[in-house]
């Protein structure tokens, strides 16, 4: 049986696959039989059939085109799980970073009630620009009773 570091490498496996070349994020649902249900990336929603190529050509040409574009890994997940059929009541999401604060309220409102992140250390940058954003996640995920591991 898996563990919870076997599913933390496995969503930092995944970030490699993601369209986005300055934010990599690997997100995938566990559920209590300890199978992984689906899987995400920052990529645009596979109804666009945008490859890897393509996105990283728009992002060049405009930078903010990611900012409308893409999706979150984590919403990549819930969705493709959701196009399944899948219930997700219960099961646990593994990310490779801590979401921001959109993905929290679509983990809660998903179902979701245990996450499971890294603690990858941390990225000024990218701390002060998300700093408002992890501090209300953290906020929908108490409200929403999802249980956060950071390992």
């Amino acid at each position: 049986m898996q563990t919870d570091s076997d599913y933390l490498r496995r969503s930092v496996e995944l970030h490699q696959r993601s369209h986005d070349p300055h934010r990599q994020v690997g997100a995938l649902i566990v559920d209590s039989a300890g199978n992984i249900v689906s899987e995400g990336v920052n990529a645009p929603p596979d109804r666009f059939n945008f490859s890897k190529a393509d996105t990283f050509r728009a992002i060049v040409l405009d930078p903010e085109w990611k900012y409308f574009m893409l999706e979150h890994a984590e919403r990549n997940a819930i969705n493709a799980a959701f196009s399944k059929g899948m219930s997700l009541s219960g099961s646990t999401m593994y990310a490779s970073l801590y979401p921001c604060a959109d993905c929290a309220r679509a983990i809660v409102a998903a179902g979701i009630s245990r996450l499971v992140v890294p603690d990858i250390g941390g990225d000024a940058d990218r701390d002060t620009k998300w700093k408002a954003h992890y501090h209300y996640a953290s906020k929908v995920f108490a409200l929403g009773g999802v249980k956060v591991e950071v390992r």
